[in-house]
């Protein structure tokens, strides 16, 4: 069976939802439905509604499928990302003691770390924009993604080790870019200030006095009394199998501080109260309302409801729903609202994610809640015309991938009389302007059919740049999107240039191979210099294609070794310009008109391979090094 069918999720759950009175036993029995139907071995669940008087943790499905171990309210998982949402708490509570300023420049705090910021004067990067990831850093580089697991480095050592990620790519404090780096720093900042290890001043301030007795702040690569085993789909057998087919049951995150969690549904049901008691015992109310609300980055001018706040990402539903997710090989989500009084969260024992199942939460925790329906705007869209053009998107969570974000995300923004439109994001999109918009700063919400609406949402927002440039802003969910003026025959000419040049590569290569094949049956096969050198070429460039384009996390953490894959881009990224300028010369020393055809083919052979070197060099990938990135 496959692992996603997304028919029978939908259908299951649109058919519960039909329930006069969706109770939490009613969502039990649906989960387990979309997971037997979606082969999810097991999750972890914590539950909290004040509406419906529940206060609930435990667990669906099993933990370890060879041993039949189903799972508990305290079996545990690795939940990734989410343990950035503990580590801001950890933050808030040294801002309230007064030990820390969020609006304090990082190298106040860490002089010795080798930040890169050619804005450092006019920009500094604060606290704040370390937690709100809008610093202008790479993620994670693959070098420092994932080591051996007896390698835990310092803090301070590891942000030195490759200084290269630490570069601010635009003024900080103007765009988010998701960086598991800043979580590093952040790290790094904690322990300087506390004087402790940051897995300590976690465990003293919010894991001991909170009670979470399953959690563990380390060692998440060893199998242990509780810990659920990890699983994946392989396509080609049909079947669940372990992620780790060494048997191991976790990897050793270079960069602790981003994840360092693991946990279980009984404890995360007491994050949880602590959220919905506005900080409980631990922090203040005003404190958790600053984690749930960015203010460094264009996003936040523009007040866009999905902006990251402190280690806090918005999911945008009837109401918004605080919390963080992690994404590994696990996926954990945690979700809170407190005027609501509602929460919670979910995990899973597998590397996909199951949409279907959070839907049907938010569906029941939301289910007493009366939405307002749309108004319609009374603002005018004219104030939207003079920002029509073309656009292109400025930002990637890694540099070395703009370029192929560039060709994702670009398009049209026009005013016509039935709204606005932007295909900045693959496909059109249908907006309206929100009240409270002005000519300084437009938000609007999407309106396009079939949407499942924001109720008064923002989801994208135009804005004059400090430079007074258009500016869009799109919150796309998972990230935010800035997209700047572009001539689209420039977008175009590189975009179709690229792909085009492929593609007469490929039908060159056909042709080569069919006149070859063509002098074997004829027994007049002679050597071809050119033939020979455009074919190296062609191979090469195949063997760069297939090197770059990311196929999983092992993949990732192959790319971070010196290796024979590594190695092997390294020399046909640094030979394929050479053999474009052999073909030059042979094209240029060859040009009988006797073969005109054939010298056509040539020269069209020839462009396509100059235009990708052409390409290559731009984008900074000739001899590229991944070992070194």
């Amino acid at each position: 069976m496959k692992k996603v069918c997304s028919i029978l999720t939908l259908l299951i759950s649109s058919l519960t939802c039909m329930s006069q009175q969706l109770t939490f036993e009613k969502v039990k029995d649906s989960i387990r439905s979309i997971m037997d139907h979606e082969e999810v071995p097991g999750i972890s669940l914590a539950i909290i509604s004040k509406q419906n008087n529940l206060n609930w943790s435990g667990g669906l499905g099993v933990a370890d499928i060879a041993q039949g171990k189903p799972m508990s309210d305290h079996t545990t998982m690795f939940v990734a990302s989410l343990s950035k949402n503990i580590l801001a708490l950890g933050m808030m509570i040294l801002t309230e003691r007064g030990q820390l300023d969020l609006k304090q420049p990082i190298v106040e705090l860490i002089p010795e770390i080798n930040f890169k910021n050619q804005w450092s004067t006019t920009h500094p990067i604060t606290v704040e924009m370390v937690l709100e990831h809008t610093t202008g850093f790479d993620d994670m580089r693959y070098n420092n993604f994932i080591g051996e697991d007896d390698l835990i480095l310092p803090l301070e050592e590891l942000l030195n080790r490759y200084p290269e990620g630490l570069e601010s790519r635009w003024k900080p404090g103007t765009m988010f870019s998701y960086s598991n780096l800043n979580y590093t720093v952040a790290g790094n900042i904690i322990e300087k200030v506390s004087g402790k290890p940051f897995e300590e001043f976690i465990d003293d301030e919010i894991i001991q006095p909170l009670e979470m007795n399953d959690t563990r702040l380390s060692g998440f690569t060893e199998k242990f009394p509780g810990l659920a085993i990890p699983y994946s789909y392989d396509y080609s057998e049909q079947k669940i199998v372990p992620f780790f087919s060494d048997g191991s049951v976790g990897k050793n995150f270079m960069q602790r501080p981003a994840s360092f969690l693991t946990t279980s549904s009984s404890d995360m049901l007491k994050i949880l109260e602590m959220y919905l008691s506005n900080g409980d015992s631990l922090v203040s109310t005003e404190s958790i309302t600053r984690m749930e609300n960015g203010e460094t980055g264009y996003h936040s001018i523009l007040n866009l409801p999905g902006r990251y706040g402190l280690g806090n990402k918005p999911g945008l539903r009837e109401v918004r729903l605080f919390g963080h997710s992690g994404q590994a090989w696990n996926n954990a989500f945690l979700m809170y609202n407190r005027e609501e009084q509602i929460g919670y969260y979910l995990a899973t024992n597998c590397d996909y994610p199951i949409p279907g199942i959070r839907r049907l939460l938010n569906q029941f925790l939301l289910q007493h809640k009366e939405v307002p329906g749309s108004k319609e705007s009374s603002v005018s869209y004219d104030i939207v015309k003079p920002f029509e053009g073309f656009y292109e998107v400025v930002n990637s969570r890694n540099q070395l991938m703009l370029f192929f974000e560039k060709f994702r995300f670009a398009g049209y923004l026009k005013v016509t009389n039935d709204g606005i439109h932007f295909d900045g994001g693959l496909k059109q999109r249908n907006y309206e302007v929100l009240d409270g918009s002005s000519s300084e700063k437009i938000v609007m919400e999407r309106t396009d059919p079939g949407f499942e609406k924001r109720k008064g949402k923002a989801s994208l927002g135009i804005i004059k740049d400090e430079n007074n440039e258009p500016l869009i802003v799109w919150d796309a969910g998972n990230s935010m999107y800035y997209f700047r003026p572009q001539s689209s025959f420039v977008h175009y000419f590189k975009k179709i240039g690229l792909f085009g040049s492929i593609i007469i590569l490929m039908l060159g290569t056909i042709l080569v191979l069919i006149r070859s094949i063509i002098k074997i049956f004829k027994r007049n096969f002679s050597f071809s210099l050119y033939d020979a050198v455009f074919m190296s070429g062609v191979m090469c460039l195949a063997v760069i294609i297939y090197i770059f384009i990311p196929t999983g996390p092992f993949d990732q953490i192959s790319k971070g070794q010196f290796n024979l894959k590594t190695a092997t881009f390294f020399v046909t990224s640094g030979l394929y310009p050479l053999l474009t300028l052999s073909i030059l010369i042979l094209v240029l020393r060859n040009r009988s008109m006797a073969k005109r055809i054939q010298f056509i083919f040539q020269m069209i052979s020839l462009c396509a391979m100059i235009f990708i070197t052409g390409f290559l060099i731009s984008n900074n990938l000739v001899g590229f090094r991944y070992w070194l990135y």
